[in-house]
């Protein structure tokens, strides 16, 4: 929340508008929800489908919603946006890299993490391999 309300003082002190304000971290913050979409997307089929939890027909409804996620991912970025709106992709790539870093160089750091949300939540955690 500090981080929000700083962002927006220092838009506006740069003379961005209140819309744009909004516009900037709300078209960043929606490019990241559709990466996620997709990734949903694919770790649902993956389950789904390699472990035959499913019938194979099922698939469709997963690769619609990826067809769906990727032209709208690409209609925003493609005719390349005025600025910053051109900025944004790259932000959220980046973003998404540290993140991804991270969780590679980290070993455990996701798992710690979830166990630690599962305590919190009262819920039992899953052994898993590695664990």
């Amino acid at each position: 929340m500090v981080i929000a309300i700083v962002a927006f003082i220092t838009q506006r002190i740069g003379g961005v508008s209140a819309v744009n304000a909004f516009f900037y971290p709300g078209t960043i913050g929606v490019l990241s929800l559709l990466v996620a979409y997709i990734v949903t997307n694919i770790g649902a089929l993956r389950f789904l489908f390699l472990s035959r939890r499913v019938r194979a027909g099922e698939a469709i409804i997963p690769v619609i919603a990826l067809a769906i996620l990727v032209y709208v991912i690409y209609a925003n970025v493609h005719p390349v946006p005025d600025f910053p709106f051109n900025v944004f992709p790259y932000v959220v790539a980046a973003w998404l890299i540290l993140g991804l870093g991270i969780v590679l160089f980290v070993p455990g750091l996701a798992r710690r993490i979830g166990a630690n949300l599962a305590e919190r939540e009262g819920l039992a955690v899953e052994e898993g391999p590695g664990s």
